[in-house]
């Protein structure tokens, strides 16, 4: 969004500066209001895609923190049928994990988390679903990333968008 905001004024610089050294001062006043609009509603749209994003964050960890203890709680011989729902709920979150904060755009923005963030996530959950159980402590290192990560969107989240 910074970006935005040093563009627009590097634009309404050059156009102010053309605007006093011409006689038709009035007709730059147009571009200064539209660069001026259009980045405006450029940062309203930024605003409430980072929103829309936390609040999906914030649903799919839910989910997954859910998944997993009801892995946790259930018995051996129904490990298995689990084990596809937690990698489902896994694969709903890592989608949402990686997309862009600031834009939808593949070429520019900044990513929700790193790559190696999200790579060492995808372990730790594989690792979980993997041990049947047995691996309690990689169990609770992943729910409190995910416990962290709800809480870094607490702030931003919006239910209603």
């Amino acid at each position: 969004m910074a970006v935005n905001w040093t563009g627009l004024l590097r634009a309404l610089i050059v156009l102010e500066y053309l605007r006093e050294n011409t006689d038709y001062s009035n007709v730059f006043l147009a571009p200064m209001g539209t660069v001026t609009l259009s980045c405006l509603g450029g940062s309203i749209r930024v605003f409430i895609r980072v929103h829309r994003l936390c609040a999906t964050l914030d649903e799919h960890a839910a989910d997954m923190i859910v998944e997993l203890e009801k892995q946790r709680a259930l018995p051996d011989d129904k490990w298995v049928e689990q084990r596809f729902v937690v990698e489902k709920a896994w694969n709903t979150l890592r989608r949402t994990l990686v997309n862009k904060i600031d834009t939808a755009l593949s070429v520019s923005g900044i990513f929700v988390l790193p790559g190696a963030t999200i790579n060492e996530l995808h372990h730790q959950v594989y690792r979980v679903v993997r041990t049947s159980g047995e691996d309690d402590r990689a169990r609770r290192e992943v729910i409190t990333r995910l416990r962290m990560l709800r809480i870094a969107c607490v702030s931003r989240t919006d239910t209603l968008v």
